[in-house]
């Protein structure tokens, strides 16, 4: 029955012409990949995204990522500013540390809000990845030693 009404006051509303002036009046809508929403989800997340709102863990997620971001470019940048032998490098762990300590906090609050499991966030690991870091630029800098343009 509510249906029918909805169907009825839409159908009004169209032949009264209050749809002619839309923005993308006779585009095909712009679906774009939502696969780690779930599908009973999508169309409510769509809608929402393109009255430029989004849901609570979608808002932290984005801010969560942003975060981690910042703070891996800051330690990637500490890391090639580290002259061999200073004691910047132990520092620049250290904030790294206490900046992902704080991220994880609100991945643990993300997880409690997301609507599906499947959505929540695995903890970061910043020893794991000072280690890869610390790697990747020996291997970088092994590399370069060995160049014959070096």
């Amino acid at each position: 029955m509510l249906a029918h009404l909805a169907d009825r006051r839409w159908n009004q509303a169209a032949q009264a012409g209050a749809f002619d002036d839309l923005s993308c009046t006779g585009q095909p809508l712009q679906w774009e990949d939502e696969t780690l929403v779930p599908p009973e989800w999508q169309i409510a997340f769509h809608l929402l995204k393109n009255a430029g709102l989004a849901p609570a863990w979608i808002v932290l997620d984005r801010q969560i990522r942003e975060e981690a971001e910042v703070a891996l470019r800051e330690l990637q940048s500490a890391r090639r500013a580290e002259p061999s032998g200073s004691g910047m490098w132990p520092d620049a762990c250290e904030r790294f540390r206490r900046r992902l300590a704080g991220i994880n906090e609100r991945i643990s609050d993300l997880n409690l809000i997301v609507p599906s499991s499947q959505l929540q966030r695995c903890p970061m690991q910043p020893d794991r990845m000072i280690a890869q870091l610390t790697r990747a630029s020996g291997e970088s800098e092994l590399a370069a030693r060995r160049s014959p343009l070096a």
